[in-house]
């Protein structure tokens, strides 16, 4: 699970010792790593995207998939591209233009707030979609650990594979700025470190795609309950295995959101064949055709339970989602068949 970054003063860690345990428990394949109270923050601030990547080891980087050397200014784009701009929009399982906001609680605290937004630009003549997720620290916990980390993915939107991803992170004293460009003819991408000057070129499937990216893809699949999923995703410029046990259809409460129809995710990964199994992640998205991330909850030792709840969602989009409590708008299911409700 991602709960480790690369980096960090020493001011701003405090440390606890994990395990990632090998296939069937065996101790000799476990490695220690260690956690961080800014890892933690960023583990839950980017919490939106846990159940694309819920089970990635600690050490895991969201960023390491896509980004031109020097990043193109965007031009954002009107609902109607002007003439010049390339345009072939498909239909897309979301309405672009959403946003979705959500509190990171811990403890009875909220502790940080997260957005993710999407939006059409114009880069060299041609329409590409943003994906981007922020997150920045509130109330008390600004003072002393102030988070403010923006995250982008910019994909064709036809083939819906990333062309560009960026991650900017300001944590306490630690600061990041990497991104990363897909050439996927080429089945190639180069990684760049903009405040380290390093830089890194690295093979990818012709389908690779960075976390934001897939998490987004994966809103268009159809989950069902009791069934078994099996996908590939890259991070940190490795390319995991991951599996999802899909559970049960429940029913929850969150803010003014009553009732929500959700189904149950229980994400893990394998790296070389070997179970990555570190704390507990557990995952609930609407059923219905937005597949929104309602709720994520993280169990870590010491840290305790962090959650990601849903506060709300705007844009486009007469719905339950942008009319929360309203009779009018009631939730559409996915799937027909009721399970048992909790």
């Amino acid at each position: 699970m991602w709960f480790c970054s690369r980096g960090g003063d020493a001011a701003d860690r405090i440390v606890i010792p994990l395990r990632l345990g090998g296939s069937g428990g065996h101790a000799g394949a476990a490695t220690e790593n260690k956690m961080s109270l800014q890892t933690c923050l960023r583990f839950i601030g980017l919490g939106f995207v846990l159940w694309a990547l819920g089970a990635l080891p600690a050490g895991t980087d969201v960023a390491a998939a896509v980004t031109p050397r020097t990043a193109p200014s965007p031009v954002r784009l009107p609902v109607s591209a002007p003439a010049h701009v390339a345009t072939n929009r498909p239909v897309l399982w979301f309405p672009v233009g959403e946003q979705m906001f959500y509190k990171v609680q811990w403890g009875v605290l909220i502790v940080a707030n997260t957005q993710v937004t999407s939006e059409y630009i114009e880069e060299d003549g041609r329409e590409l979609l943003a994906i981007r997720v922020t997150t920045r620290t509130k109330s008390i916990l600004s003072t002393f650990y102030p988070v403010d980390d923006f995250i982008e993915s910019v994909v064709d939107p036809v083939t819906f594979l990333p062309v560009r991803f960026t991650k900017r992170l300001s944590e306490g004293r630690y600061r990041l700025h990497e991104i990363t460009t897909f050439d996927h003819k080429a089945r190639m991408a180069h990684w760049r470190h903009l405040l380290k000057n390093d830089s890194k070129d690295f093979a990818i499937d012709a389908d690779t795609r960075d976390l934001i990216s897939y998490m987004f893809y994966m809103r268009s699949q159809k989950f069902e309950p009791g069934k078994h999923y099996d996908f590939r995703v890259m991070a940190d410029e490795k390319l995991y295995d991951l599996m999802v046990e899909a559970r049960d259809i429940e029913r929850l409460d969150i803010g003014n959101y009553t009732k929500i129809r959700t189904l149950k995710l229980d994400p893990e990964a394998k790296f070389h064949g070997l179970f990555v199994r570190v704390g507990k992640l557990e995952v609930w998205i609407s059923d219905d055709e937005r597949c929104v991330c309602v709720r994520a909850t993280a169990q870590a030792p010491i840290i305790g339970t962090i959650r990601l709840l849903i506060d709300r969602v705007e844009g486009p989009g007469d719905d339950y989602w942008t009319h929360p409590g309203n009779t009018n708008y009631p939730q559409i299911a996915r799937n027909p068949v009721e399970g048992p409700k909790k």
